[in-house]
């Protein structure tokens, strides 16, 4: 006990004695904004949402604009900027960057927009978006007295003047190809786990037409071992080709074909084809699709299926015709994000054998400081054709190598989450964040 409490005196004079030094420094530990006027400065506060974050790392932008402070809720914010993203047909992400003034800047809008190349590193990203917040803060920044220091910089193009996406001359015709490949594996001494996935994607989307194209292969092995004399080994697989062109037919309406080929071990399906045509509709021109859509689609074609074993209905292969309807919305605005998506679908003419689901969730800001999060999906299950008529055994079951016969599917989640104290965000001191106490949390 003596030699814990004198390890204990020893670590706090240790914590005190850094503690002392940082207090007495005569330089600062990085470079920051000088906050001695802060309550003068534009306060600026950073919300990304979409498809992707890559580039919005607020340290970054701290050290690059110093003549802001920047606030950890935007409700302390004169300026927010929200950043919206969506991905490209080329596998890149295009930014829509929302400048919203907020207090005595209230009712004052701007916009700007940032494409990105595929696979482009974050670096480039986050100088183009650092460029651009910078453009975006000068009708607020002229109202300090920063605006004596800040000045525009424009960089000529060589040579003939920047063209036009609808002039470019594309060797590949628009044509992209993807290729990813990932795997896991985990081993002890009595159990082994793995899986695999391979995809080969290719696509042409353009401002009026997409194509696109698949095949994925995955697979999930176990092997356990009971005792000295007995082990249990399964493997289930699943893969598929898709197909699909669609043509804009205004801002609002589109229409499309459909198609996919597979199978799927876990759900007795030797081989299914299913092929439709679908019409969409947007209450709002796609134009607008990273800040806000409501889209309407209504599918319908026929499906073939070759069932593994026998099923429930004593049917080893059958065609069927389906029905579809899904309508989904994404809205993301300054106070929060919400998304809903529900689908109905049924077999015809036997409409008594449906699927119908509901998916949703929602990020609002309630009060300086405070977020609530909620979501979650539900589905009411009448359509399972593919269930075999022979009894699965316990091992099948527990290792879910078949699926099981179920009306309905539930999942939710929640969460809160409330920050106080400064309102400023404007200091970045990145020191011994990559050091774990023990290997673990911090």
């Amino acid at each position: 006990m003596t030699s814990f409490r004198r390890c204990c005196a020893g670590i706090t004079a240790a914590f005190l004695l850094v503690g002392v030094e940082c207090a007495s420094a005569q330089t600062p530990v990085v470079p920051v904004a000088d906050t001695s006027q802060a309550g003068q400065q534009i306060k600026v506060f950073l919300d990304c949402r979409g498809d992707t974050d890559l580039g919005c790392e607020q340290q970054f932008f701290v050290l690059d604009l110093p003549y802001v402070t920047w606030t950890r809720d935007r409700l302390f914010a004169d300026v927010q900027f929200l950043v919206t993203t969506i991905q490209t047909g080329s596998g890149s992400f295009q930014y829509t960057v929302n400048a919203l003034g907020r207090g005595r800047f209230a009712g004052r809008a701007d916009t700007s927009v940032v494409n990105t190349i595929p696979n482009e590193a974050e670096d480039p990203i986050r100088r183009k978006l650092s460029r651009t917040f910078a453009l975006l803060l000068v009708p607020y920044v002229r109202t300090t007295d920063a605006v004596a220091r800040l000045k525009v910089v424009y960089d000529a193009p060589v040579g003939a003047a920047q063209a036009s996406p609808r002039s470019v001359k594309d060797k590949w015709n628009f044509f992209i190809i993807e290729l990813q490949g990932d795997g896991f594996l985990q081993t002890e001494s009595r159990q082994t786990r793995a899986n695999y996935s391979s995809d080969v994607r290719l696509r042409r989307v353009t401002e009026f037409s997409a194509i696109r194209f698949g095949v994925n292969q995955s697979a999930r092995y176990n092997k356990f071992e009971i005792n000295d004399s007995t082990n249990v080994t399964n493997a289930v697989r699943q893969g598929f080709v898709f197909a699909r062109a669609v043509k804009s037919l205004s801002p609002r309406l589109s229409f499309g074909v459909l198609s996919n080929v597979g199978y799927s071990e876990f759900n007795n399906t030797k081989m299914v084809f299913r092929l439709a045509p679908v019409i969409e509709y947007n209450l709002f021109p796609w134009k607008q699709a990273t800040s806000r859509q409501v889209a309407i689609s209504y599918g319908i074609g026929p499906r073939y299926f070759r069932w593994t074993e026998p099923t429930i209905f004593g049917r080893s292969r059958e065609w069927r015709a389906q029905q579809e309807l899904v309508i989904g919305s994404d809205v993301r605005q300054s106070w929060g994000s919400v998304n809903l998506s529900t689908r109905y679908a049924s077999f015809l003419p036997d409409v008594k054998k449906w699927n119908l689901s509901l998916n949703g969730s929602t990020n609002l800001n309630l009060v300086k400081g405070l977020q609530f999060n909620v979501g979650g999906g539900a589905t009411l299950i009448r359509d399972q054709i593919f269930l075999a008529a022979r009894n699965q055994t316990p091992e099948q079951i527990l290792t879910q190598q078949r699926a099981l016969a179920s009306n309905y599917e539930v999942f939710v989640f929640a969460g809160l989450s409330y920050s106080f104290g400064s309102i400023y965000n404007s200091v970045v001191n990145p020191r011994l964040d990559f050091f774990r106490l023990g290997g673990g949390g911090r």
